[in-house]
């Protein structure tokens, strides 16, 4: 039987059975979970942007997606880096882990928008089927969550059970509650790293001094 919010495709897809409590109650978990998380993302978002500084630059992050705002903050941190190899020291232990942190939660946000962006439906009708980065979970239902608008052609189904649901939004509450102080350990962090390079650059910059004040008396 088609589902009311399903009828425009009724002859093509049919929504998955039975839709339990539990499963919507995990669904209705992971997207409170994820609007928690967003919020201390943004706030990070912000302070990176200089929230605390005179220039308003951070309100050009007003209204973005996660997956925007993630790739905005990976930006930046390209630009905390952005010293030649030789000036910076071997070892960023807490900028590398800020870095992992932010690509992790890029890919648990995709997770949670099939979820939460997807019809469940009974079967992939040709569709490619795949599964969360830790595999299938064989012992549990399996459900289909296939994008109700396609985009870019894709054609695939993501399968998850409410058990990765749940593993799912813990990752993501994990995260949230760390996000603020992982920015404030890369941050000092970068601190650092900026005052090394700059001491490890200057033998180089009087050097280059030193040559073109004898290239002008020459």
């Amino acid at each position: 039987m088609c589902m009311p919010f399903e009828a425009a495709n009724c002859h093509t897809i049919h929504m998955a059975e039975p839709l339990t409590e539990v499963l919507f109650a995990a669904i209705g978990k992971l997207a409170t979970t994820h609007t928690y998380m967003d919020y201390h993302l943004s706030n990070v978002a912000r302070l990176m942007a200089g929230a605390e500084s005179e220039e308003p630059i951070w309100v050009l992050f007003e209204g973005r997606s996660t997956e925007q705002i993630i790739s905005d903050m990976l930006a930046m941190l390209d630009e905390w880096n952005n010293w030649p190899d030789k000036y910076l020291p071997a070892d960023r232990p807490r900028i590398d882990e800020f870095r992992s942190t932010l690509k992790e939660l890029r890919i648990l946000n995709d997770l949670r928008n099939e979820v939460i962006h997807g019809l469940i439906i009974s079967e992939p009708a040709r569709r490619r089927v795949v599964y969360p980065p830790w595999g299938k979970t064989p012992e549990f239902p399996t459900y289909l969550f296939a994008q109700s608008r396609m985009r870019k052609g894709v054609t695939k189904v993501t399968a998850l059970t409410i058990q990765d649901i749940g593993r799912i939004e813990n990752e993501i509450w994990e995260i949230s509650c760390k996000i603020e102080d992982l920015y404030g350990a890369a941050q000092l962090e970068r601190e650092e790293v900026e005052e090394l390079a700059t001491e490890a650059v200057l033998p180089d910059y009087l050097a280059y001094l030193e040559e073109n004040k004898k290239a002008e008396s020459g």
